[in-house]
């Protein structure tokens, strides 16, 4: 079986990883190229989607993925805190087959000896479907043949669009602005923050309904298998940095090129902790970038064709929930897993259709767990929280009471 696959994502590369080796020919689309060196941020892999990718990767390639990344020993909690770096509450995670990678560093692990599979800076503009085959024409014209196509590449994806049309997701009213900081928080002169990250991750929220999520990645802290002894896979390892992300109303956020927007967040925590105004100036401009932030409503319902979906063309995650890239490798399983053992039109659709119906089984879940932590923002910013926020320690006892309603 022939599958055609657009977008290369971490999605789109899983799946294409999981049926080149069990011998389908596979062809990926991406209009983008392969990074090379830090790119994105850091990635929370949960045990399914580590559970998905032990199973789907050849065992070379699966341990040089483990030496590249930290183990469950780097992670346990999401703090909330106020924007003065304040303790509010908790939210533990009891899930500890976990790996924590970089974007960067996962794409380009999932692309390792599919690399000739992968048409890089093409875009996938449009399918048919006919009675025996399905093709896709792409943005020069050209036509490419197969027995299945899979949209992988998010939510304004064309053939997303249509297939699914405009339904199943909308805009939070939320405007992310964020940055990378190369170092470990102790080396860049960052005491309270260092100190508050060392179990985890956090979210600061401010007045306004501002809120700024935390993450420090150190793959030297505990890689979950010794670098030195993977082979003959090299890992890919990247240096120590620390990631933010700015969130707001959209009328509030910044504009513009770095620059701009790099000044417009140091103003806008201008009263908060001093370490959190002095995170811009430290980012890599690079890396620094304004996004809106979408959300999935319920998954729509489409007949099955040989033409199917998976991450966030159907699902939106929003950033928040810190799962949408182990929810796409999920789906990857799913499908791999459905259509392996097929021959033919009927059992393809018939496998298509089983895999349609279990993502709609957890997909809408996820997202509603990844959209809490903004409602717990919004919760923490209105004026009668916040200023509880910002009083004594016996406010502090009554937030932990809210929050964890």
């Amino acid at each position: 079986m022939k599958v055609i696959i657009s977008g290369a994502g971490i999605g789109g590369l899983a799946l294409a990883q999981g049926l080149h080796h069990a011998g389908h020919e596979v062809v990926v689309f991406e209009r983008g190229t392969l990074p090379e060196g830090p790119s994105g941020y850091r990635l929370r892999l949960d045990s399914r989607a580590v559970a998905v990718l032990r199973r789907l990767l050849p065992p070379e390639l699966w341990t040089a993925l483990l030496a590249s990344g930290v183990g469950a020993g780097a992670i346990q909690r999401l703090g909330y805190h106020d924007q003065h770096l304040r303790f509010l509450a908790e939210d533990r995670r009891e899930d500890f087959d976990v790996l924590m990678i970089g974007r960067g560093p996962l794409r380009r692990m999932l692309a390792h000896g599919i690399v000739d599979r992968v048409r890089w800076s093409t875009t996938v503009a449009s399918y048919d479907v006919g009675p025996e085959s399905v093709s896709v024409t792409l943005s020069d014209g050209t036509v490419e043949h197969g027995d299945l196509v899979v949209s992988a590449e998010g939510v304004h994806s064309p053939l997303r669009v249509q297939l699914l049309g405009d339904a199943g997701y909308r805009s939070t009213g939320s405007i992310a602005v964020s940055g990378r900081v190369p170092g470990r928080p102790t080396d860049l002169g960052l005491p309270v923050m260092d100190e508050a990250l060392r179990l985890g991750y956090l979210l600061a929220s401010g007045p306004h309904e501002l809120g700024m999520f935390l993450a420090v990645h150190d793959p030297s802290a505990g890689p979950s298998i010794d670098p030195a002894a993977v082979g003959p896979v090299a890992p890919d390892l990247e240096d120590a940095y620390l990631t933010w992300g700015l969130i707001g109303p959209e009328s509030d956020m910044p504009t513009g090129d770095d620059a701009a927007l790099r000044h417009g967040v140091e103003q806008l925590v201008a009263s908060w902790h001093p370490e959190f105004g002095r995170l811009p100036g430290l980012s890599d401009p690079a890396s620094v970038q304004r996004y809106g932030i979408t959300a999935a409503t319920e998954v729509p319902i489409w007949p099955t064709t040989a033409v199917t979906v998976l991450g966030d063309a159907v699902h939106a995650v929003p950033p928040s929930g810190g799962i949408g890239a182990s929810t796409a490798i999920r789906d990857a399983g799913h499908l791999v897993e459905a259509i392996s053992a097929t021959s033919g039109r009927a059992e393809l659709l018939r496998a298509l259709h089983s895999y349609e119906q279990t993502m709609r089984g957890y997909a809408d879940q996820v997202v509603a767990d990844s959209v809490k932590p903004l409602h717990w923002q919004h919760q923490l910013a209105s004026p009668a929280v916040h200023t509880v926020a910002t009083g004594v320690l016996a406010g502090a006892q009554g937030l932990r009471r809210l929050v964890r309603r």
